[in-house]
């Protein structure tokens, strides 16, 4: 991992360490804006002064935030398209992941799951990887639930779980985080 990467997986433990989530919006569903946005300060994005013209339609206030995430390759294009919309578990999770960048994994480790191959085709690769890391393990009834939304308690979960991922992995050795 390249030395900017491990300053910027550094940052999001640190926003993590530092409160987190605790003083996310108190709707249920806090929605894609406020999860990525703290994705992105956590990962220490730069934000663009002009986001351009593929963010005009998002709220002035978040806009900056989509653009350092798809620039950055959290998130694509077609995102966008569902901006103001709740965010669900798959698509949390497929942002968390493509920050590691990590191998691909086999696809087989979601057949484990009763819904497992009800994630989208696209994410599979990335909720497969987050199986393997350990950072999702679905429910007791042996259930994803990938198409639910994602509601506060579960993004606050999440992203606790991401910095503990970010901890154990072997590209931040060098760091001495606490």
């Amino acid at each position: 991992m390249s030395g900017w990467k491990t300053i910027l997986l550094f940052f999001l433990l640190l926003v993590l360490s530092l409160g987190g989530l605790a003083e996310t919006s108190p709707e249920e569903f806090p929605g894609r804006e406020v999860f990525l946005s703290r994705v992105v300060e956590g990962l220490g994005l730069a934000l663009p002064r002009d986001p351009g013209d593929p963010f005009v339609s998002i709220d002035e206030e978040y806009a900056a935030y989509y653009a350092a995430a798809e620039s950055s390759g959290l998130i694509s294009l077609d995102f966008l398209e569902k901006h103001g919309q709740p965010l669900t578990r798959e698509e949390a999770v497929a942002i968390m992941m493509r920050a590691l960048e990590e191998k691909e994994v086999d696809l087989a480790i979601l057949e484990e799951f009763k819904d497992g191959m009800e994630v989208s085709p696209e994410l599979q690769p990335l909720v497969a990887r987050a199986v393997q890391t350990g950072f999702l393990a679905g429910y007791p009834d042996k259930f994803l639930k990938p198409l639910a939304l994602l509601d506060r308690e579960a993004m606050d979960i999440f992203l606790e779980r991401f910095g503990h991922v970010i901890r154990a992995h072997p590209l931040v050795d060098c760091l001495e985080i606490r």
